[in-house]
């Protein structure tokens, strides 16, 4: 109970609930089964980039190529499929797609040393490109099959969507923070120089977090198309700053070095309750950015500002 009570994620926690009551009690029928299952397929999309774009923030980086790319495999999935090619095939080649823009930017970021937020900014005007270039306008239809066994299929009562997209996601990360390259993620975000005195491969670790993040986002990418039942070269562009808002609220340090995924997961579920509290109210369009703006704010504020006061009392201690 200690840890959890220590841990940089436990403060969203608490918004986590404090806005799971607000739906229960302002959302009408938030909490039928139909009700929470469509949430939760919305949900797991923006939680899978959340993880990824954490272990990048924590690395000492940051990603903003994350919506234009979930564009990208979205619409390369369906168009596969509508060419003949199968399932599987299309899954794999589309997350192939989302691990070479990793590539490129771990490739310029780490190797050629050019500023995170200028390289996955151009990433992501290239991306959103591309996304229209393989499918101009909303439309097609993926697998019936997929779509039905993403929104609707269990495995041992929980849900296919949240096995598949959020807790394998993390299993994989907790599994590599236990290896030497969890430790090196932190030291990297923390001091990359000290990092490379103490001869960690800090070029190494950087490529590998921007892999991991683009991995993390193909895969929510086919998620997406799960929820969405078909493409859209526009309809992923919101996720990239609703996943850097999840990352901090999470409890994860902008300047690098602390955090933890679990946290990515717990912010992007206070971002979709918000968003749900905001629509349950049922305000006109305009009201409704502004509100859903106005609350992921200060929940972002809210944590950065816990994040300096902890840091503060943890330096007075030592």
């Amino acid at each position: 109970m200690k840890k959890v009570l220590k841990a940089s994620w436990f403060p969203s926690l608490i918004l986590v609930i404090v806005f799971m009551v607000w739906n229960g009690i302002g959302t009408k029928g938030f909490y039928s089964l139909s009700s929470f299952r469509y949430f939760l397929n919305i949900f797991v999309p923006l939680a899978c980039i959340a993880i990824g774009v954490t272990v990048t923030v924590i690395c000492g980086g940051i990603d903003l190529s994350t919506g234009a790319l979930v564009c990208v495999v979205n619409c390369s999935f369906i168009v596969m499929q509508e060419h003949g090619i199968g399932l599987v095939p299309a899954m794999l080649l589309s997350l192939l797609i989302a691990i070479a823009v990793g590539v490129l930017n771990g490739f310029f970021v780490a190797i050629v040393r050019i500023n995170p937020l200028l390289v996955t900014y151009a990433m992501q005007t290239i991306c959103t490109g591309l996304a229209l270039w393989i499918l101009p306008n909303a439309g097609g239809q993926g697998s019936e099959g997929f779509t039905k066994w993403y929104s609707y299929g269990t495995l041992a009562g929980i849900p296919t969507s949240l096995v598949f997209f959020v807790l394998v996601p993390l299993l994989i990360w907790y599994a590599i923070k236990r290896t030497p390259m969890g430790s090196w993620l932190y030291a990297t975000g923390k001091d990359e120089k000290k990092a490379f005195e103490s001869g960690i491969n800090t070029t190494a670790v950087q490529f590998s977090a921007y892999v991991f993040s683009a991995c993390m986002t193909g895969w929510a990418a086919l998620a997406f198309s799960g929820n969405i039942v078909g493409g859209d070269p526009k309809a992923g562009l919101s996720f990239t700053m609703n996943a850097i808002a999840a990352t901090v609220v999470g409890g994860t340090a902008l300047s690098g070095g602390e955090g933890d995924p679990i946290g990515g997961v717990l912010g992007a579920l206070f971002v979709e309750l918000a968003i749900y509290a905001v629509l349950g109210a049922k305000v006109s369009t305009y009201v409704e950015e502004l509100s859903n703006g106005l609350i992921v704010l200060l929940g972002v504020v809210g944590m950065m500002t816990y994040g300096v006061l902890k840091n503060r009392k943890r330096r007075r201690t030592v």
